[in-house]
């Protein structure tokens, strides 16, 4: 594997490391409250902001 891209895979890691680490914490909450809601919308009320400012 070349370095470029091993490094590339690293940088991308830690990137999304937190992303799937608020979305298991989103998933938690979704299971321990009653949410008249499915948890389709759940996530995308709790990550719109967060895709948005990825778009740049």
């Amino acid at each position: 594997m070349r370095e470029e891209t091993l490094i590339a895979f690293y940088i991308w890691a830690g990137e999304a490391a937190p992303l799937i680490e608020e979305a298991n914490l989103t998933k938690e909450d979704y299971r321990d409250a009653e949410y008249g809601e499915g948890v389709d919308e759940v996530f995308r009320d709790r990550f719109s902001n967060t895709s948005s400012d990825n778009t740049n």
